[in-house]
Order: C-alpha cells, then sequence, then structure tokens
C-alpha cells in the first residue's frame, strides 16, 4: 500500500491509493484478516489508523525496512471452561502483516504509535527533501 495517491489510473487496479505490498494479484491478498486502514495527510505528517480491537500493545510488532514500514501482529488467546463433568479448551490464533510505501519525505526517527480503544494510530512525520539536481557537469581530463 502506497502513502501517496499514485498518478494515473490503471483500470485493472481499482483501488490504486490503497494496494498492499504483499499483494499476489490486483484482487487476491495474501493475508484476508488485514484490519481496517485509514489514512490521512497533513503538511506536516502521514497518520495511518488501524482498526484492531481486542488486542494488547504488546501483540503489535512495527518496522522499517527498506522503503516500507511494516505493521505485523500476533494475538493469542486460551479460553478454558469447565463444568461438572466436562472440560473444555479453546486456543484462539490470529495474525495479520501490512506494509506500507514510505514516501522519501518519511522522518523514520520520528515515527510514533499509541493503541487505545482498538485503534492503534501510527504518526509518521514529514521531512524536507533536499533535492538534488539532475545535471552534473563532468570536467574533461
Amino acid at each position: 500500500m502506497y502513502l501517496t495517491k499514485h498518478k494515473g489510473f490503471h483500470p485493472a487496479s481499482f483501488n490504486t491509493f490503497f494496494d498492499d505490498a504483499f499483494v499476489k494479484d490486483f484482487f487476491h491478498t495474501t493475508n484476508r484478516n488485514v484490519p481496517a486502514t485509514n489514512i490521512k495527510e497533513s503538511e506536516q505528517k502521514f497518520v495511518i489508523e488501524l482498526l484492531v480491537p481486542g488486542w494488547k500493545k504488546s501483540d503489535f510488532k512495527l518496522e522499517v525496512k527498506e522503503k516500507n514500514f511494516v505493521v505485523s501482529a500476533e494475538h493469542q488467546e486460551e479460553i478454558k471452561n469447565e463444568g461438572e463433568k466436562y472440560t473444555k479448551k479453546e486456543f484462539s490464533f490470529q495474525s495479520f502483516q501490512r506494509a506500507f510505501r514510505l514516501p522519501e519525505n518519511i522522518n523514520t526517527e520520528g515515527i510514533k504509535a499509541s493503541y487505545d480503544n482498538g485503534v492503534l494510530v501510527i504518526d509518521l512525520p514529514k521531512r524536507e527533501v533536499v533535492k538534488q539536481d539532475l545535471v552534473k557537469k563532468i570536467e574533461v581530463l
């Protein structure tokens, strides 16, 4: 998924703004348990919001890998019910991984995350990008 909008439109990719980096093809993702996501942009930062109710802060792993920001999580739960003549024990395991392509103007050192009321909020501050001249003069020896 890209944080910035793509220029142009490809008819086979209806949802180009929300393309997942781990997409097998244009219509099938590798993980169907991906939480609902909002992305907001201001002059100072991007904000990513993921809807993940019932999880704990310790379930989340956030990483910057090359030009990608990766959010992954694993959640395990054990439910045990005991009655007069029976014992029932169930395990629940959920996981997801979501990657976002970072534009070059993100200050990766200033990324912050918080989790409250089932929403994981990630602030990705912007930095000024120094543009290099595309013209380089080469001296003839």
